[in-house]
């Protein structure tokens, strides 16, 4: 049914919004491939803040993999992002990359860690670049110690700045867990 898909979903949250719906192509596909790519489309916080509405309205099975890197977006796009996608259990890939990202923030990290946990099949998760503080990556390489099912991993251009050997240090014993099915660390 036309009405709703996630196409005609998302254009009538844009519309509630305000704001101008782009990357139809992403909800089209999204509908045959159960994957979502919107990255590098200019969203920013309000179009996510739209995505992430969008994606509470569809059913829990809807979603595979989402993309919503490099979207000039910061917290105010993406927890709304992260809060929307503790009901897709069956998310494969997560890619933030590129965004940024106060995660220093208490909030923020329990969002990433809680998005996490619903996505018990995660293989790939992408921060790269996002600028995660150092108390966001102990927690995340906390969380993912315990994922036998992660694949691929994207940390690059963290800055870790004067933690890196904590860091460092907690992205080995992750690795090191993982050693089975880690494929790929960026």
């Amino acid at each position: 049914d036309v009405c709703e898909s996630p196409e005609y979903v998302y254009s009538q949250v844009c519309s509630r919004k305000g704001i101008v719906p782009v990357c139809s192509a992403g909800w089209i596909d999204m509908q045959s491939t159960r994957h979502l790519a919107l990255s590098n489309a200019g969203l920013g916080d309000r179009g996510l803040t739209a995505v992430a509405e969008t994606l509470g309205a569809l059913h829990p099975d809807a979603l595979e993999a989402l993309d919503v890197g490099w979207n000039g977006a910061t917290d105010r796009g993406i927890l709304p992002i992260l809060d929307a996608l503790g009901q897709y259990t069956s998310l494969t890939t997560l890619r933030l990359a590129g965004n940024s990202l106060d995660l220093a923030a208490p909030r923020s990290v329990s969002a990433l860690c809680c998005a996490l946990r619903g996505a018990t099949g995660l293989r790939v998760l992408d921060v790269a670049s996002c600028g995660l503080a150092t108390s966001a990556l102990l927690a995340l390489m906390a969380e993912l110690k315990q994922r036998p099912e992660l694949e691929e991993l994207g940390l690059a251009d963290l800055g870790m700045g004067t933690s890196a050997q904590v860091v460092c240090k907690a992205v080995a014993d992750t690795v090191q867990a993982r050693a089975s099915t880690l494929k790929k660390l960026d």
